[in-house]
């Protein structure tokens, strides 16, 4: 499938991210069919016609495959190109002047409402049948000492498909940690300040934590062969939790908080 992959993200403007990614977000009047009954139907269009105006407006080479996919398949697919829009839309408006006086926000080309609530569709997307998905197929998958017998009710799992899963994971979570950072890699010495990375961070924090945590803090004995991501994620993981109480434990400093401060949400159990 085409991507708009980071490589390329500046060859595309803002509007022509939004508007191939209006596709999948079914915000779109192209993106509506009119013979899907089904959400796998509905899917599968969409991800035609957007496969389609990636070719022909974007500029990208497409191989699609969509008949012999069912409808998981067809979510991780729309999750990951939802993903790759919201990167490419934030390294538009990354790339912007910045004006010393706002914050060191950009100041022009900001997105609108509209289109911040398409964006909120895509990261919505991108943790829900992303992230989300694969991080319950993986953990399942991992040996647990103190269960050695089987449980009522425990389901066969498929573990050819878990390096897939567990790829398909980290380069989700990477991809989230370019967005976030203004250094557009792992480091997160500074949070990058955009309306994307506000929305990350006070409606998705709590959802992000949950899989950078299981998995850049898997122990070997349960990782096995799969790649160790912690060297990457740990670091980045801490530096968020860090302004995460700073936002909360400094109230009385203003100017030592951050100026994208999430919600307060408890975070949810690592593992159900």
């Amino acid at each position: 499938m085409a991507t708009l992959s980071p490589g390329h993200q500046h060859i595309f403007s803002l509007q022509q991210v939004l508007n191939a990614g209006s596709i999948l977000a079914g915000t779109a009047d192209s993106s509506k069919p009119k013979s899907a009954s089904t959400l796998e139907q509905i899917l599968r269009e969409r991800l035609i016609r957007y496969d389609e105006a990636m070719k022909n407006r974007l500029g990208g080479r497409t191989n699609m495959a969509l008949e012999d996919k069912d409808l998981v398949e067809l979510e991780l697919m729309t999750a990951s190109e939802c993903l790759s829009i919201v990167e490419c839309a934030q390294g538009n408006i990354a790339s912007l002047p910045s004006d010393s006086t706002a914050g060191g926000a950009p100041t022009a080309q900001l997105l609108g409402a509209r289109d911040l609530a398409q964006i909120r569709i895509h990261i919505s997307l991108a943790i829900k049948w992303g992230t989300e998905v694969l991080l319950s197929r993986i953990l399942p998958t991992l040996p647990n000492k103190r269960s050695p017998k089987v449980p009522p009710g425990a389901v066969y799992v498929d573990l050819s498909s878990v390096s897939l899963d567990y790829g398909s994971l980290c380069s989700m979570l990477f991809t989230f940690c370019r967005i976030m950072s203004a250094e557009r890699d792992c480091s997160l010495n500074t949070l990058s300040q955009t309306p994307i990375v506000t929305t990350l961070i006070t409606r998705h924090l709590t959802d992000l934590l949950r899989p950078l945590i299981c998995i850049g803090w898997l122990p070997t004995h349960l990782r096995g062969e799969l790649m160790d991501c912690g060297p990457f994620l740990q670091p980045f993981t801490q530096r968020l939790l860090a302004m995460y109480v700073t936002c909360f434990f400094r109230p009385n400093n203003s100017s030592e908080r951050l100026s994208v401060c999430p919600q307060r949400k408890p975070l949810l159990p690592l593992v159900k």
